[in-house]
């Protein structure tokens, strides 16, 4: 299942019944609504065999901070980004596709998406890709930005922690160490 918990441990709300809740993320993807939204996703088919894991029927569901059922959807295996800068985090997909939440895509990438933080300090996260062959890219975001400056998140010491908890290898696809494969 899938719960929300405050400070002090306290269930703030819960929503049970799934058959393997495998990862989830929580980030403010919705323009105008109150709080951030909860993502998860749950695989419903899980089979091993000699040539690795595989996965059937995965779906993605997103709630509102106060519980609230908004959609079911196909980010599996994605996470949050801050791409433009506009404190409204966009969705990078198993795919390599990054996207709001109104499906407009804003970019398409290819390699191994690992990673993405504010790396620079100018209020927009930054990805970082492995594309294959040992090399790493950092690909950041030259447009003008939109949203008037701000505390820069680096400055935030949970957003540090998040960072350094989730450079640890949290976002992995089934099967891969440590990485998620974008094509």
């Amino acid at each position: 299942g899938v719960l929300l918990v405050d400070k002090n441990g306290k269930t703030l709300w819960a929503h049970w019944g799934y058959r393997h809740i495998d990862g989830g993320w929580a980030a403010r993807v919705i323009p105008g609504r109150d709080g951030m939204q909860l993502f998860a996703y749950d695989i419903r088919g899980k089979k091993f065999s000699d040539d690795g894991v595989s996965y059937g029927n995965v779906k993605g569901y997103l709630w509102a901070s106060n519980g609230d059922f908004i959609e079911a959807n196909d980010w599996y295996w994605s996470f949050p980004l801050d791409w433009d800068g506009d404190g409204i985090d966009e969705i990078l997909t198993r795919d390599g596709m990054l996207k709001r939440h109104d499906g407009t895509v804003m970019a398409t990438f290819s390699g191994d998406g690992l990673w993405a933080a504010d790396i620079f300090g100018d209020h927009r996260d930054e990805l970082v890709l492995a594309p294959g062959g040992s090399t790493i890219h950092i690909v950041f975001n030259t447009s003008p930005l939109t949203a008037p400056p701000r505390v820069t998140a680096l400055a935030d010491r949970q957003y540090r922690n998040d960072l350094s908890r989730t450079a640890m290898g949290s976002r992995s696809l089934p099967g891969e160490s440590g990485v998620i494969t974008v094509k």
